[in-house]
């Protein structure tokens, strides 16, 4: 078991030596050991520190505010108190040697390519329970790549035939992104190759009515056409029946353009 370890993915949860973290005084106390956690380890520099956590204070106010945190830190950590390290008035390092933090993990799997990992890291929006106004960056960042994981695991289930599989992946995605089209295309295709059409079509309209309902929007061009093609599907068949005498195939998949979506879905 590691001495510490640190969940940011979701409401985020603190361990040291097995157990919770005692509530601190300062809620601030706990978004500064976030913040330093998001930078793996590295030496970073207090001022900096100073200006996220109190963007509007004064550089000497925002100082000031910043050391009783890092003492309090350092109190709750116990015997861990080491790993908030200030080598010098300038610089703050939080030691995660031997540490467990699942965004460091999540980080270092997308990097290395190891998609399944990755996905099975990520549990929720990072710091889910966070106002602070430089989190939404980092959770953005953090939502795209699992998309763009969830996305190339899907697409390599379908290249396998494993349609369930991808289906899932998709299924995730699409809560993951409720309101961007490019999971919602890849859902659909996926529900359409494994040959049930019926799914994908209720597919699109669930999106049309979730667009309607909370953002007043509609699904883009990309993803009505793939749903007008797909609802020609069952009489491009029967036409085929009776025109020839011979079974049509099934659905043949059509592949979808690169990813692309509303202003904020590029998942690369």
């Amino acid at each position: 078991m590691a001495s510490l370890t640190l969940h940011l993915f979701g409401p985020m949860e603190i361990v040291v030596d097995g157990e919770p973290l005692p509530r601190m005084r300062s809620r601030k106390a706990k978004w500064l050991l976030a913040l330093l956690a998001l930078r793996e380890g590295q030496l970073v520099g207090r001022e900096w520190v100073a200006s996220v956590l109190w963007p509007d204070a004064d550089k000497a106010i925002a100082l000031a505010n910043m050391r009783p945190v890092v003492s309090e830190i350092r109190r709750a950590l116990g015997e861990q108190s080491f790993r908030i390290q200030t080598p010098d008035r300038k610089t703050i390092l939080l030691d995660l040697q031997d540490a467990e933090v699942d965004v460091v993990a999540f980080d270092a799997a997308m990097r290395a390519g190891r998609f399944e990992e990755a996905v099975a890291v990520y549990r929720g929006a990072l710091l889910e329970d966070c106002p602070e106004e430089w989190v939404p960056q980092e959770r953005k960042a953090r939502e795209q790549a699992c998309l763009h994981a969830l996305h190339a695991l899907g697409q390599n289930d379908l290249r396998a035939g494993e349609f369930s599989g991808a289906i899932a992946h998709f299924q995730r995605a699409v809560l993951l992104a409720p309101y961007q089209d490019s999971p919602r295309r890849d859902l659909m295709d996926a529900f359409a190759q494994s040959g049930d059409l019926n799914a994908a079509l209720q597919a699109y309209r669930e999106f049309a009515q979730a667009l309607r309902s909370e953002t007043g929007g509609s699904p883009d061009e990309k993803t009505t056409d793939l749903y007008v093609r797909l609802r020609s599907e069952p009489a491009a068949r029967g036409q085929a029946r009776s025109g020839s005498g011979v079974k049509a195939a099934g659905y043949l998949p059509h592949p979808l353009t690169a990813l692309v979506g509303r202003d904020d879905e590029r998942l690369d």
